[in-house]
């Protein structure tokens, strides 16, 4: 994972990219498996030499020094880790048993699982209030879009209805 300068009043960067973590698990597209919260914490899956979609991975805090504390989560087959808008949740996959959404509580210390369908969940991404979890399934012949509460509570609702693949990416 590298670091480059950007002017967002032009939106071009400044100067020469410099590495950062030199081991970052990316996605099978080539994104790297982080996330930059708004006061500038980085959460990523470290990797490098892990491959595989069930290799098991650690959940780690970096500071602005790049020292690396690790999170109490058990080692898993994480993947597209998120920060909640408060800062006080991450929403991670777990590419592995039954492919779902989970969340780990870093208050509490706790892991939930948010997600149950027997397709594949991925990609969770929060919605601005931090309420909902958007997210990609293949709950039926094509990956589509959903959404559920934050809290497990509730139906999922599907969001797009397409023969197409759907990743979620942003709100």
């Amino acid at each position: 994972l590298r670091a480059v300068p950007f002017d967002l009043a032009t939106l071009e960067t400044r100067g020469t990219p410099v590495p950062v973590i030199p081991k970052v698990v990316t996605t099978p597209f080539g994104a790297a498996d982080a996330v930059v919260a708004g006061d500038g914490t980085l959460a990523y899956v470290s990797g490098g030499d892990v491959t595989g979609a069930n290799a098991l991975r650690t959940l780690v805090w970096v500071d602005r020094q790049g020292r690396e504390t690790p999170i109490a989560a058990p080692p898993r087959a994480y993947a597209y880790p998120r920060l909640s808008p408060d800062g006080t949740r991450v929403a991670v996959s777990a590419n592995d048993q039954a492919d779902d959404i989970w969340l780990w509580d870093l208050g509490r210390t706790t892991l939930t699982r948010v997600t149950f369908d027997t397709g594949s969940d991925d990609d969770p991404v929060w919605t601005p209030d931090g309420r909902r979890l958007v997210f990609d399934s293949q709950r039926t012949t094509a990956r589509n879009i959903f959404w559920q509460a934050a809290d497990g509570t509730g139906a999922v609702e599907r969001l797009t209805d397409s023969p197409n693949a759907q990743w979620a990416t942003a709100v």
